[in-house]
């Protein structure tokens, strides 16, 4: 029994003990026999310590069942966790004549524990890192190809959709202007043009957005100049505009026809979502970056960084709000909300791949007082 390094006792049904190995000495810095016959409440200091060793006990006298539990003890003014199991000794006839106790110092064990723990999280934590990455590498190498095969179909359709409009033209000077019919087929053919240059248009858009003339920008001036090319269809729309711009935004480098061609996309199309009237509101405003969200379908959101001093420029309009069904799929190329006929479901995806070249982020979420905040985000 002193040979093991667990620390071992016996004790009465008073609670005295009446055997402890050299484990115990050594714990408690006890010499045997100025323990022996004495009590927990006469050897500790601790009443409440006392109190739940004795409580222990009278728990293993009363139900004839061992008990184990972990305990923290300190030991030269250090916390030691000990796994102690308590046992009831009984005589030859079954009754219960004293206590034993087995406690072993687990400490290490438990450190060892909670290091496995947090490797563990920080491994899951990684592969979710892993797997993010790998869904926006996919979600990049994806955007490039449809950027290309969209440079290819905008090439091989514009000439051919320019013969087409000419030849419509020569046709529409050879229907006599009382045959009704034939006049409403050429204006519906004219309209099919114009919404096939618009697609052209698109594609060129989404094709060329590539690279950037960037340069330092006040950035109210360039969110001002955006205002004005909207400040007139929103009167016409019936829409009220509130500008909430913090004074002496510091300069961002942007490349200015690029951005406002954003923000006119992300104010345009708040517009839309009010067709009844409402209220857009723009604002801008420096803040310190907090929360970073990954998006797979983000492939710049890696260069901003906690703590980071950013211009965030936010479009609040009071429509319905975008269907949670369809969030994840709003800036894919060619999806859109809009009837047929009315959009190219490219602007969107312009917008995200223009911020992706200025290193920022492009959001959209629905606001809980209703309609849907359009965020840009920008590293100062």
């Amino acid at each position: 029994i002193d040979n093991s390094p667990a620390v071992i006792a016996m004790k009465d049904l008073d609670g005295r003990y009446l055997m402890v190995n050299r484990g115990f000495e050594d714990l408690f810095g006890l010499a045997r026999k100025d323990v022996l016959g004495f009590t927990d409440h006469q050897l500790i200091a601790d009443k409440a310590a006392a109190d739940k060793f004795r409580k222990h006990d009278q728990l293993v006298a009363e139900q004839g069942e061992a008990l184990q539990m972990d305990e923290e003890l300190y030991v030269d003014n250090e916390p030691r966790t000990y796994v102690s199991v308590k046992f009831p000794l009984r005589d030859l006839t079954g009754k219960v004549q004293s206590i034993g106790s087995i406690a072993t110092d687990i400490t290490d064990r438990k450190a060892a524990e909670r290091s496995m723990h947090l490797l563990n999280e920080d491994l899951v934590k990684a592969n979710e890192d892993l797997k993010r990455a790998q869904e926006q590498l996919i979600q990049a190498e994806k955007m490039e190809s449809i950027g290309r095969l969209a440079a290819g179909v905008a090439h091989e359709v514009k000439n051919p959709l320019a013969m087409i409009g000419m030849g419509i033209e020569l046709l529409a000077r050879r229907v006599p202007t009382e045959d009704a019919q034939g006049q409403e087929t050429i204006e519906r053919m004219k309209r099919g043009i114009d919404r096939a240059k618009k697609i052209v248009k698109g594609l060129v858009d989404y094709s060329s957005a590539r690279q950037l003339s960037v340069e330092p920008k006040d950035i109210s001036e360039v969110i001002g100049d955006s205002l004005a090319l909207v400040e007139y269809p929103l009167r016409q729309a019936k829409v009220k505009l509130i500008k909430e711009i913090e004074p002496d935004l510091p300069p961002v480098s942007v490349d200015a026809t690029k951005m406002e061609q954003v923000l006119v996309n992300l104010m345009i199309n708040a517009m839309h979502a009010m067709p009844d009237g409402g209220t857009l509101t723009v604002r801008a405003f420096v803040r310190s970056l907090s929360g970073v969200r990954r998006d797979e379908g983000m492939r710049t959101a890696s260069h901003l960084r906690e703590g980071d001093h950013v211009v965030r420029i936010e479009v609040d309009d009071s429509g319905t709000g975008i269907d949670e069904a369809i969030m994840s799929k709003i800036f894919d190329p060619f999806f859109t909300t809009k009837a047929t006929g009315q959009g190219t479901g490219l602007g969107l995806a312009v917008c995200r791949k223009i911020v992706e070249l200025h290193n920022g982020i492009l959001e959209l979420e629905n606001r809980p007082g209703g309609g849907v905040r359009a965020s840009v985000t920008l590293k100062v």
